[in-house]
């Protein structure tokens, strides 16, 4: 689970004048990666929602996220966010790592989700280690099967939130 701002690419949104600024540094190569290798992605972060998922098309890699968290909401929490994540794909924290550049972010999160593996960008490991990780699936066929649990989860949550108001109108 990426945080965006300072971890995914440098800087925040509002600094980036381009998509080159965004694109500089950028872990976008390194979510390719990992999804061709079977891991999968999603986002945490304190953002505007619209510019942030735009910003993640440009990189070319709002394709391989799933279940994002973007909320500039000032109830927005990155523990229950994480938590709904990790609930909606049915995880548990110890099958999870949280990568913040923050560690007020990484604390919160590792103390609110026993097990929660957390870091900071910095100390990924090298991308010649992580070609080592999960196993090969280059058609990324196990994203695809969370996007379809993704898609399901949403319709869930429709169905639910149309009967109650069907019962708020009765």
């Amino acid at each position: 689970i990426w945080d965006l701002d300072g971890t995914l690419w440098r800087g925040t949104l509002d600094e980036a004048d381009a998509d080159d600024d965004l694109a500089d540094g950028s872990l976008a190569p390194l979510i390719r990666l990992l999804a061709q290798r079977g891991i999968v992605s999603s986002v945490c972060s304190f953002n505007d929602e619209e510019r942030a998922c735009a910003a993640l098309q440009r990189l070319g890699v709002w394709e391989l996220i799933v279940f994002p968290a973007i909320s500039f909401d000032s109830a927005f929490s990155k523990p229950a966010a994480i938590c709904a994540t990790l609930s909606a794909a049915g995880l548990s924290p110890a099958n999870a790592l949280f990568c913040d550049d923050e560690p007020r972010h990484r604390a919160a999160a590792a103390a609110a989700l026993p097990g929660l593996l957390t870091c900071a960008p910095s100390l990924l490991p090298p991308e010649s280690a992580l070609r080592r990780c999960g196993s090969a699936d280059p058609g990324c066929s196990r994203l695809q099967k969370y996007r379809l649990l993704e898609a399901r989860r949403r319709a869930e949550a429709a169905a639910v939130s149309q009967a109650g108001a069907g019962d708020a109108a009765a």
